[in-house]
């Protein structure tokens, strides 16, 4: 079936998560056992009861607070979302659902979009969200000094124009079928006039619609915030959001520690990626997982020595066991051969794309290949990778792996501010890492466009620095197309290109889980729409705690 491209009026997400969560509730017992609920069974509909704090556990921390120039990963997106909100929301399912925005709209082109903000909607230094405000933050997105998203977007607006005081028009140099995807995440948190102002970009001082007004930032500490009363949304009964009077996100890296707080009870709930720590808390705790929205892989630079070399990347690609690597992280674990969540229908549509397999002998014809092209006498390379036990553990079992092939990889462990700098100005190698949680393809674009690669030391958001014609065009085609199936067949061939460069060697999907007290309720919004990934989280306003 066809999907639309226009979005219609909206209805608040979080009314409409909740509405879903209440419907699929099979009216059970409120007192669920935590083997129920770690099955991701969702919670019987109870009355929230308001107020009171939570304290949420971080697996890193974030290096700011504004969207723009901040590099926001999964914990970013977390906290992010109880102070900011976008003008878009993706479903699950890779639908585009208004927010802040009212209506969403293209022309029949797709390269003239009006964006009609619903009104009333208050910022928390008291000044409101209008179309002046809207323009001002979407141009700072597209032109301001600093931000990722001026590279990716350049060269694709004309102009954006006021219309009305609650209408922007955006005109495009060219269709751009999914535009709602630039509104959804990146492109789409609202910032107040004030922080888009200042000099220093507020990266310590956010001010934004979301249901809590920011406090305090200890940095590689904690981040409080309080509820904010003068906030747009209620709930489907009429009562006013947030529940909470205040929350507060504390980052503790170490996996071990962070399960020790919850258990002790310094925590009320936690995130983590651990499935050791998912499996052994599930008897005591509620687990909700999100098991299908994100990748981890390895991702290798082609824009330096020796990935800019097929025959190197194709060796370490023919020596991973990517089934080790998952059965050793943990049971169960899905593996993917595409960027797309699996539990979209993107990638369930390129499931079975070609991948290159283990095969240790191929390994080595390729590594001789690669040493009769360069005249090298050996393939090393460094492997960077995050502090965290999981992420070592597996970068050890991968060094042993390609060893076994004669492939030399040495360790380099960054922690999670540097290893995004490093990532982004092309400081890497191969690079352990997580990403791709997105619900729409078009998000993808910026870290496979030849123009996204700007080379070394430079600001980029084409990790790999592949500078590769057709699948620039698959993309290209994928973006400007209105019509699913033509935007299917381009994201099909764009797979098969990047899987047959071994630029990306899949592992394993990602097993996200939130990991909570009993008396944490509001979950059921993250278990039908996921969480395990860089996109806003407006179910943060829907949690509360029973007493």
């Amino acid at each position: 079936m066809r999907r639309p491209i226009v979005v219609v009026r909206a209805v608040p997400v979080v009314v409409l998560l909740a509405l879903a969560a209440a419907c699929s509730s099979s009216g059970s017992s409120a007192n669920q056992s935590a083997a129920t609920i770690a099955d991701n069974s969702p919670e019987a509909k109870e009355t929230p009861t308001p107020g009171g704090s939570m304290v949420i556990g971080l697996t890193a921390e974030t290096n700011g607070w504004n969207p723009a120039l901040s590099q926001w990963a999964d914990a970013g997106t977390l906290v992010g979302s109880s102070i900011m909100e976008p003008l878009m929301y993706i479903d699950k399912d890779g639908g585009f659902v208004p927010y802040l925005a009212e209506s969403v709209t293209p022309n029949d082109k797709a390269d003239v979009w009006t964006i009609k903000i619903k009104p009333n909607i208050a910022f928390h230094d008291g000044t409101t969200l209008s179309a002046e405000v809207v323009k001002q933050n979407l141009d700072f997105y597209r032109q301001g000094e600093g931000a990722l998203s001026a590279l990716a977007q350049k060269g694709l607006f004309k102009d954006i124009i006021v219309k009305d005081p609650l209408t922007v028009e955006v005109q495009l140099t060219q269709p751009w079928g999914a535009y709602p995807t630039a509104v959804s995440a990146g492109s789409g948190w609202m910032m107040a006039e004030s922080m888009i102002r200042d000099p220093q970009g507020s990266k310590s001082n956010p001010v934004g619609t979301g249901p809590f007004k920011f406090e305090k930032w200890i940095q590689d500490s904690k981040f409080t915030a309080k509820r904010f009363d003068r906030y747009w949304q209620k709930d489907p009964e009429g009562r006013q959001l947030p529940y909470l009077d205040s929350i507060e996100f504390r980052v503790i890296t170490d996996g071990g520690q962070r399960a020790g707080s919850l258990r002790t009870g310094d925590l009320d709930m936690m995130e983590t990626t651990r499935p050791e720590d998912i499996d052994s808390l599930a008897s005591e705790f509620t687990v909700v997982k999100d098991y299908t929205s994100e990748q981890t892989f390895v991702q290798l630079n082609t824009g330096d020595k020796p990935f800019d070399n097929v025959n190197a990347r194709r060796a370490v690609a023919y020596a991973t066991d990517r089934s080790a690597v998952a059965n050793q992280q943990g049971n169960n674990l899905g593996m993917s051969n595409s960027p797309f969540p699996a539990n979209t229908r993107w990638g369930r549509e390129t499931a079975s794309a070609p991948v290159i397999g283990f095969d240790l002998a191929k390994a080595k014809e390729a590594l001789d290949s690669y040493k009769r092209e360069t005249g090298a006498s050996e393939l090393r390379f460094k492997l960077t990778t995050l502090p965290e036990l999981s992420y070592q553990t597996m970068a050890q079992q991968l060094q042993s792996q390609w060893q076994a092939a004669g492939i030399t990889a040495e360790l380099d462990t960054v922690e999670q501010t540097s290893f995004i700098t490093r990532l982004v100005t092309g400081d890497t190698s191969a690079t352990l890492m997580r990403n791709y949680g997105y619900s729409d393809p078009d998000s993808d674009y910026y870290f496979f466009h030849k123009k996204m690669a700007v080379g070394k030391g430079q600001l980029n958001i084409n990790f790999t620095q592949i500078k590769d014609d057709q699948l620039s065009q698959a993309f290209d085609d994928g973006r400007q197309a209105t019509d699913p199936s033509t935007r299917q067949a381009a994201y099909a061939k764009a797979v098969e290109l990047l899987n047959a460069q071994a630029i990306n060697l899949w592992l394993f999907n990602t097993p996200y889980a939130l990991v909570a007290q009993p008396s944490v309720r509001g979950l059921n919004p993250a278990r039908e729409t996921g969480f395990g990934s860089f996109m806003p989280k407006p179910w943060i306003a829907g949690l509360w705690k029973r007493s």
